[in-house]
């Protein structure tokens, strides 16, 4: 019986979901609503990123749909859901972090990578919040995975062109951290997230969306930099982050592709074992950037090469009936003490 209801439960979320374009979502516990759209054209190609400042502000990378020249940018949507360009003029921006109380100042930093025929090595690129935006460091070739270690203040770079994930000092100067993976040959380092909790081992993820098995899908890598792969089902992948809130479990979440669902890249909840499930989807579309916002929700970008829009969807846990219902007596409180 509880299978049945949570096919329906699925069916009617898909449905829904599928009208409005947020992410659909497959556990019964979680819901997802539009966040943001903006309008899209081609020259906007795919999002690169996702990324929070302390503001609240969420920044979106896209990179152009051609590659090859300065059409790369940032929106920024503010907490109400309005989006506007920030930053143009980029070729292949991927992952940003936000830095702000550190070392390395309130900025917003891009890896900005590029594609092999137009000569271009890439670098990584820092932004104030006025959108000025002016280099910063020349790690590696194609600098377009970037992390940063909140616990020790430390930025790390992954590269696509030549396969390193370098430490990015404050200064700008940058020191090889990881040659892994080696020989790739095509994608490389795509997502970084450091795991400063207890709940899985190892110090440093990765997703890689080479080509080829044995450097494809997610890996963990200790402070040596040595890696392992986990999540063997998992072929490809293009993000990956921590929950650090605890609204998902704490978990590990990564967007790939997987043998058992091998056509769009989705969203999967992956266990300390390495096993791993289906979380979200982007209903007919692409759903392979998200990131966790402030308030402990999943906000994931989804957009076909054929719309003519950006949805954010943003993936939160449903209340408990006890919390609704606590929160309606507050509600009531509050309206007689205004009669």
């Amino acid at each position: 019986m509880k299978v049945a209801n949570f096919s329906l439960f699925v069916l009617v979320v898909v449905s829904a979901n599928a009208f409005c374009s947020t992410a659909v979502v497959f556990d019964s516990n979680y819901r997802s609503e539009v966040y943001a759209t903006y309008p899209s054209s081609k020259s906007l190609g795919q999002v690169g990123g996702m990324e929070f400042d302390s503001e609240g502000n969420l920044f979106v990378s896209h990179y152009g749909a051609e590659f090859e020249g300065n059409d790369g940018s940032i929106y920024k949507i503010t907490p109400d859901g309005n989006a506007n360009e920030f930053v143009s003029g980029l070729h292949f921006p991927g992952n940003m972090v936000w830095t702000g109380g550190t070392d390395y100042g309130d900025y917003l930093y891009v890896g900005d990578g590029t594609r092999p025929t137009n000569g271009r090595r890439g670098g990584i690129y820092r932004v104030d919040m006025q959108g000025n935006i002016s280099p910063f460091a020349t790690a590696g070739n194609e600098p377009y995975a970037l992390g940063f270690d909140e616990e020790v203040g430390m930025m790390f770079a992954g590269t696509r062109g030549d396969d390193h994930l370098d430490k990015v000092l404050s200064d700008g100067s940058t020191q090889l951290f990881s040659g892994f993976p080696y020989g790739m040959n095509g994608g490389g380092p795509a997502g970084i997230d450091i795991n400063n909790g207890d709940k899985y081992p190892g110090y440093m993820y990765l997703s890689n969306d080479g080509k080829g098995e044995n450097y494809s899908g997610v890996f963990k890598l200790d402070e040596n930099g040595s890696a392992s792969r986990v999540a063997e089902g998992i072929l490809t992948s293009f993000r990956l982050g921590f929950d650090d809130v605890g609204d998902f479990d704490n978990s590990l979440f990564a967007t790939g592709i997987s043998r058992e669902h091998p056509g769009l890249w989705s969203l999967y909840k992956i266990e300390e074992d390495g096993t791993y499930s289906l979380f979200a989807t982007g209903g007919d579309m692409h759903l392979n950037v998200f990131t966790f916002g402030p308030d402990g929700a999943i906000y994931a970008a989804t957009r076909a090469w054929y719309s003519d829009k950006v949805t954010i969807s943003r993936i939160s846990l449903i209340p408990e009936p006890a919390t609704l219902a606590l929160f309606g007596v507050g509600v009531g409180a509050i309206l007689r003490r205004k009669q």
